[in-house]
């Protein structure tokens, strides 16, 4: 029985046609929110997540898991969630990766304050230093290797300070300060390899917002505001040689039009998220809906062998009937389509929806062929034709 043809078969289910065998549902869709989410999101995040902890790497996928209600509010609402959680959680695994020779941050290139904990003023001190620490031309690996030694310092300091008797009050302003640190930090590390200073990262951000809102679904366009949010997004203004050269630069307006480009990239990719996510609901209901009513069938099958009456006119009713199993097919074809026509990208949701568009068909099959079996029986045994004829035809014969 081909897909196509599934319609027209449910507005003649209660003339009982016939077709073959089929079992329920049996693969698993395999795709789970914890893997989905990770995939989410943009590379480096991914490396950072990955690099943790085993038990705080699974902490923080579920934490984000458990934002996702908020993607039908806002996707820029989800992000800010998730930003927050993974800078909270390295925070957290600091403790842990720090002494290592590869920790959770980077490789420190050099040991602020000798590499031993450093007073939360100094912390201070520090942080305020590097909003002028670089120059105009300074490389993104610049900010990488300098914000990357701060935060590995915080850690030592949040490290001694937890393990100490200063109290969950100095504990976090550290974390704090690391927190502020640690999403400049990230920023640079996404634009390390596409640019060479500050206003060719900013540029180079936002041609990446642009190429990614060109080719993405209009539907995730629209979801993130894309267009009006790219258009908002200020431009900092590009100095001269002689400014680049010789006078003191902060580089916290290029790091704000990095980062807000860099939100619309993934605000549009954490629709597009969201849209994998309502077909896997969808493609789940449907293994769900048509697993129950493919033993529905199977149970009316069983049914007929009362060989009475009462069993083949039951059997009829059961799935022919105004609540029968024949009618609860729509509801499968339908949760089916509505994955395939949200993520029709995806090739996982592709293949499993193929494959339940074939179980969907072989059950379907399946019932119309019972049906018409306890139709045909009913109509052989007590309806033998002449004035019961018509009578047969609206399951109306008398009970013998």
């Amino acid at each position: 029985m081909h897909w196509s043809r599934l319609q027209p078969i449910t507005a003649i289910l209660a003339t009982f046609l016939s077709c073959g065998h089929a079992h329920a549902a049996d693969f698993n869709i395999g795709l789970s929110a914890n893997a989905s989410v990770e995939a989410g999101l943009d590379a480096e995040t991914r490396a950072l997540i990955d690099k943790m902890p085993e038990n705080i790497k699974n902490q923080t996928l579920d934490l984000i898991v458990k934002a996702l209600p908020m993607l039908d509010a806002s996707v820029y609402g989800y992000i800010d969630k998730v930003n927050d959680t993974i800078a909270h959680q390295l925070a957290n695994a600091s403790c842990t990766a720090v002494g290592t020779a590869d920790n959770v941050i980077t490789g420190a290139k050099h040991l602020l304050f000798g590499g031993r904990p450093a007073p939360v003023k100094d912390l201070r001190h520090e942080r305020v230093r590097l909003e002028t620490a670089f120059h105009a031309n300074s490389a993104p690996s610049d900010y990488v290797d300098a914000y990357g030694d701060f935060l590995h310092a915080a850690d030592i300091t949040a490290c001694d300070v937890s393990a100490g008797s200063s109290g969950s009050e100095a504990l976090t302003a550290v974390r704090d300060i690391r927190i502020e640190v640690s999403r400049p930090w990230l920023t640079w590390r996404r634009l390390e390899n596409s640019c060479h200073d500050a206003d060719t990262c900013v540029i180079a951000a936002k041609d990446l917002a642009y190429l990614t809102m060109q080719q993405a679904d209009p539907r995730d366009v629209v979801k993130a505001d894309a267009q009006q949010r790219l258009l908002q997004v200020s431009f900092p203004p590009s100095k001269n040689w002689w400014e680049r050269t010789f006078t003191s630069y902060e580089q916290g307006p290029a790091e704000a039009s990095m980062a807000d480009y860099l939100e619309v990239i993934d605000a549009i990719n954490t629709a597009a998220l969201g849209r994998k996510l309502q077909a896997i609901q969808f493609l789940k209901e449907a293994q769900d809906q048509l697993a129950d009513e493919t033993e529905k069938v199977e149970a009316a099958s069983h049914h007929l062998e009362g060989g009475v009456y009462q069993c083949y006119t039951e059997t009829v009713d059961r799935l022919a009937g105004k609540d029968g199993v024949l009618r609860k097919y729509p509801g499968v074809i339908g949760s089916i389509s509505q994955a395939e026509k949200l993520a029709p990208e995806v090739p996982e949701i592709k293949d499993h929806a193929y494959a339940l568009k074939v179980q969907t068909n072989a059950s379907l099959d399946r019932a119309v062929s019972v049906a018409t079996g306890a139709a045909n029986r009913l109509k052989q045994r007590f309806c033998p034709g002449g004035v019961l004829e018509e009578v047969c035809q609206n399951m109306k014969c008398p009970t013998p």
